[in-house]
């Protein structure tokens, strides 16, 4: 599956994983003597900059920028590949997130609006390539609160509540209001929502009854000389 996905992007994967590997020795590093989790802060700050590199990567314009499609299907970015990848990236940022800062919500509150700002820059980036599609977002949620679960789960089982000098509340709760704001700036000014009710919509498929798949082939024979110049029929008896 996943060499499906990243076909034809394989210097994207070496820079990917250079990337990842310098900032958490980076982050490891310089965190290690100032916190009692160094490990947890980097393994968190790594899955962060690899989504961000991700969701950013520019493949190339693949539509108007400026939208954002707003799916009614709240379930639905559930049922394909894309969103259970995007589930899935984001239950390690939940996890690793609150096993480093011990504080479930900052992290969940930190997470959706990380989301939300990824799926901003996907509308209003030309240049990147993707895009918005609030589905994402959903999903990205979904895994971040799994991942942050989790997290509690393990936190709670080693019995090490968060440092008050960790994490300076005033300041993450002004960080967060800036950005909030900032987004809801942007969404103002910026993003044009589409509100479709599917996304991934299927149509099903209806087997053609015998009039009709003589009317078929007909129009083969006349167009091709014989129908199964293109597979038409092939395994039925006596063609």
């Amino acid at each position: 599956m996943l060499s499906a996905v990243f076909r034809g992007e394989e210097v994207f994967l070496v820079l990917l994983a250079v990337l990842g590997l310098i900032t958490l020795t980076g982050t490891h590093l310089a965190l290690r003597h100032r916190t009692e989790r160094p490990l947890m802060w980097a393994l968190g700050a790594t899955c962060a900059v690899g989504i961000l590199a991700v969701t950013l990567w520019s493949s190339g314009p693949t539509g108007p920028s400026g939208v954002c499609v707003v799916n009614r299907g709240v379930t639905e970015p559930f049922s394909d590949i894309r969103g259970r990848m995007n589930f899935a990236v984001f239950v390690p940022l939940g996890l690793f997130g609150t096993l480093a800062t011990r504080r479930p919500g900052l992290v969940l509150i930190s997470g959706v609006l990380f989301s939300a700002g990824i799926e901003t820059a996907q509308a209003v980036l030309p240049f990147v390539g993707r895009i918005c599609d609030t589905g994402d977002l959903i999903a990205n949620a979904g895994g971040l609160v799994i991942g942050t679960a989790a997290g509690t789960v393990v936190a709670l089982a080693r019995r090490r509540p968060a440092s008050p000098a960790a994490l300076r509340t005033r300041h993450v709760a002004l960080g967060a209001t800036g950005l909030t704001a900032a987004l809801v700036g942007v969404w103002t000014l910026g993003v044009t929502p589409w509100v479709l009710d599917h996304v991934n919509a299927r149509t099903d498929v209806i087997a053609a009854d015998a009039e009709q798949r003589t009317a078929i082939r007909e129009a083969l024979v006349e167009a091709f000389g014989s129908p199964g110049a293109i597979g038409f029929g092939e395994g039925e008896d006596g063609e």
